[in-house]
């Protein structure tokens, strides 16, 4: 089976990294894309995790308004809350890739990158895989680094 999503937009806010509670404490980053649906004036917001040096890097290079590319999957986590069920859907980052970055700070040169498109690949391991608990943990309760 295909497990594959690419999404094209602006990033909502600057990225802050976070750490698993796993003992490996795994640095991470949530963000999300907002898009615009076409033919509507109606946007979407994909929400997106990054872990390893992907996150790291997100928070380095990219600034809220940034516009990137995320390749990656497709993850559901349920959860019960106040007696209700709800299912959150959200893309894990295997690749990022900077079109333009409006990250504070960088040099007017370092901010316009949209020819050059600056790939974070799997640099951890190819094909890494998150665990289902270590998603459900992020989602259920998150430590500050």
């Amino acid at each position: 089976m295909i497990n594959t999503a690419i999404v094209e937009g602006y990033t909502t806010k600057d990225g802050i990294i976070k750490h698993t509670k796993t003992n490996s404490s795994k640095p991470y980053v949530v963000f999300f894309i907002g898009n615009n649906r076409p033919g509507t004036e109606n946007s979407d917001f994909i929400k997106v995790f990054a872990y390893g040096n992907r996150a790291l890097n997100f928070v380095k290079y990219v600034g809220k308004g940034s516009l990137i590319s995320v390749q990656g999957r497709t993850q559901s986590h349920f959860y019960n809350k106040d007696g209700r069920d709800y299912r959150e859907q959200y893309i894990v980052a295997e690749r990022i890739s900077f079109l333009v970055t409006k990250k504070p700070g960088m040099q007017q040169e370092e901010q316009h990158i949209d020819n050059i498109g600056i790939n974070i690949v799997n640099d951890d391991i190819i094909n890494e895989v998150i665990n289902y608990n270590e998603v459900d943990e992020i989602l259920g309760g998150i430590t500050n680094e």
